[in-house]
């Protein structure tokens, strides 16, 4: 039997035609990966952890009882300063922009109170006006908060009071949020001396000897509104009804148990990482 030599030349011509082209492809693929994804590659920097705090200053205004115990109103200033979160080495506490532990400053302004503003209390010394610093410490859950704090009196009274509270909160949406809850507050003798004692020297009011304890109960309702990641404004309102030790003082027999106040108020947010 006998071979074309044409067939043969044509068969081997096409075998290695076949070859080259496998090659070519074989090495433009590995050309483009070797582009791709190169052999040793850099390492890729992760952020640093940075520490940082987050907190809220604020200012407002007021209206509220002209003294404890008064059925009058007066206007004060509201100021705000809340110390949200906190991450410091090993230690950090707060659960973000709505949820977590917060610990924060507490203060209070209680303005004077005069005789000549109100006769009711002629015969009794007039007060300077009390700065109060304290702690106020809370938990707050998606749709629930509770929370403690106390303060210490300066300028006028020496005492110490504080409150007691929980709410349960709705979040109409992502910006908006509504809490309404208890409220039991309390003050040692000192405070109830300083606010409550009527002196024999008073000439409407019968002598009385004020005690420290349970001082008011009563609801406050509060409205939140984040309009971004910098500022918030707070609507705030509350209903107290001083009880026991409290309300049996001729002050608040001559003015009123019910004490009701509201304010207004702009706030800063910080995020601060260092």
């Amino acid at each position: 039997m006998t071979t074309d030599p044409s067939r043969a030349t044509r068969f081997m011509l096409s075998t290695r035609l076949a070859i080259g082209f496998a090659l070519a492809c074989a090495l433009a693929f590995a050309a483009d990966n070797a582009r791709a994804e190169p052999l040793i590659s850099d390492p890729i920097e992760q952020p640093s952890a940075a520490n940082s705090i987050q907190f809220e200053l604020g200012a407002g205004a007021g209206v509220g009882a002209a003294y404890e115990g008064s059925k009058d109103f007066r206007f004060s200033p509201v100021p705000i300063i809340r110390l949200r979160g906190l991450d410091f080495g090993r230690i950090s506490f707060g659960g973000g922009a709505t949820t977590g532990f917060s610990i924060a400053p507490s203060f209070r302004y209680v303005g004077k109170r005069s005789a000549a503003d109100h006769p009711e209390l002629a015969g009794i010394q007039n007060l300077d006006p009390s700065y109060e610093a304290g702690l106020k410490l809370g938990y707050e859950w998606e749709y629930a908060r509770a929370f403690v704090q106390a303060r210490y009196g300066f300028g006028g009274h020496k005492g110490f009071v504080g409150e007691v509270g929980a709410d349960a909160i709705v979040r109409p949406d992502s910006t908006l949020s509504i809490s309404v809850g208890p409220r039991l507050s309390f003050a040692n003798d000192k405070y109830a001396h300083y606010h409550f004692s009527v002196p024999v020297t008073a000439t409407n009011l019968a002598p009385y000897v004020a005690r420290g304890g349970i001082k008011s109960a009563g609801v406050a309702v509060k409205i939140r509104k984040d309009f971004n990641d910098q500022w918030a404004a707070e609507a705030e309102g509350s209903y107290d009804r001083l009880v026991g030790n409290f309300a049996t003082s001729p002050i608040v027999q001559a003015g009123s148990r019910n004490q009701y106040a509201a304010s207004l108020s702009l706030i800063r947010k910080f995020d601060l990482k260092f």
